[in-house]
């Protein structure tokens, strides 16, 4: 019985951080000269059969679900005096919750990077380079860090070790105000690092560890909680994770699309050479997709920007955004098509985390309600920001200095 109660509240709290009508109901109920008699009274009116007594008996219970799911994790839950107070608990987790802007799903890791790099150091045996440092990384990672730049609050829900690259990780999301109660810390998993070598021309090849955490979060590592009161939600790269084939995401996006989510996903190259008939399932539920445009070509078989384009709309995407480089992004809806250009003076030095940045700063734009040209815009301008420096997510430090650029790419598409 007690789960049951807990099931439903958690629904129910689901509802009124998504929903305000619902939530000022709840809340009045504090006014009443029996709050409880008529808090079960707008459960029961909503569809929920909660009496006075469940909350009693499962009060206890209740309190240690909140403590996980109230923004920031235990340390932050709601200080009551009475701890089984089921009513007050409730009410504390919707009235002192931080709102989630967005949540960001996918592989956190460490990048250990050197730039300048030259095909001599398999001669040689040994080369200098004038940039050899650590810095994080990951696809989840750099939107979440980004994002948090922007001025967004961001839940990352990803997986690491508990060693120093862990700890690592974990310190920098905390600096970076990125919400990491979802960021689960496995003592067995060592947490992934990549060898990053970055050539003369800014382009990156990396060396993963085969058994580091980079490919091991699985859908059984994203609670429910977890996906509660956020507005977006990224999955930041298909194809990265083998647990999660088109039934896992599938499963993942209904979910969120159940809880009011708008829902986006990043990728990376198929591994074993999928078609978009393999996970054609899980692309119906996206509202934005953001592959670039080799990923995008090899998926489909297509080499048309168009047509590309158009394989994503046909399995029911909502918004297909092509990355292109220099050459700025295509975007296309069932009645829109746009190309955005670059921003043309940027010097690139290391194009490490630059798809994931052009992926944050659009989430950001959308969030901020942009109409798409300008989100394109707004997303090319943090790109050529990411390539201007070292390291995955160092470039952008917040949003003035994006739309600085942004201002000069609207300028060229007068």
């Amino acid at each position: 019985m007690f789960m049951d109660v807990v099931t439903m509240l958690d629904e129910l709290q689901g509802k009124a951080l998504h929903d305000a009508e619902v939530r000022n109901r709840f809340l009045n109920t504090k006014k009443s000269l029996e709050p409880i008699t008529e808090f079960c009274k707008v459960c029961q009116e909503l569809g929920y059969e909660l009496y006075e007594m469940d909350l009693i008996c499962a009060g206890e219970e209740f309190h240690a679900a909140m403590k996980r799911s109230t923004n920031g994790g235990g340390e932050n839950s709601p200080m009551l005096s009475g701890e089984d107070d089921f009513y007050e608990l409730f009410m504390a987790s919707i009235t002192e919750r931080k709102n989630t802007d967005f949540i960001i799903i996918g592989a956190s890791i460490l990048d250990v990077l050197a730039q300048p790099v030259t095909t001599d150091v398999f001669q040689t045996g040994s080369v200098s380079a004038s940039h050899v440092a650590i810095h994080t990384g990951g696809d989840a990672l750099n939107e979440a860090t980004v994002l948090a730049a922007l001025g967004s609050n961001v839940r990352l829900v990803s997986k690491t070790g508990t060693d120093y690259a862990g700890k690592y990780i974990q310190t920098h999301c905390r600096q970076s105000k990125i919400d990491t109660t979802f960021l689960l810390e496995e003592e067995s998993l060592e947490t992934g690092v990549n060898l990053v070598l970055v050539d003369d021309s800014g382009e990156r090849h990396f060396i993963t560890s085969q058994n580091g955490s980079l490919r091991k979060l699985s859908p059984k590592d994203i609670s429910d909680q977890a996906l509660l009161g956020g507005r977006y939600l990224c999955f930041a790269s298909i194809f990265v994770f083998p647990t999660f084939d088109d039934n896992a995401l599938t499963q993942l996006f209904s979910k969120s699309k159940a809880k009011g989510l708008i829902l986006c996903a990043d990728m990376t190259k198929c591994k074993h050479g999928e078609t978009l008939e393999d996970i054609k399932n899980c692309l119906s539920l996206l509202d934005y997709i953001f592959p670039n445009y080799e990923e995008a070509s090899l998926l489909t078989g297509l080499t048309d920007w168009d047509e590309v384009a158009d394989a994503f709309l046909g399995c029911g995407v909502g918004c297909v955004v092509l990355k292109a480089g220099a050459r700025g992004c295509f975007i296309k809806t069932k009645t829109e098509r746009y190309w955005i250009p670059a921003y043309l003076h940027a010097c690139c030095l290391d194009t490490t985390g630059a798809g994931d940045t052009f992926t944050a700063c659009f989430l950001d734009a959308l969030d901020h309600g942009m109409p798409l040209p300008e989100c394109g815009a707004f997303a090319n301008a943090g790109a050529s920001i990411c390539i201007e420096q070292i390291g995955a997510a160092k470039g952008v430090k917040n949003r003035a200095q994006v739309m600085e650029r942004y201002s000069h790419i609207l300028s060229s598409m007068e």
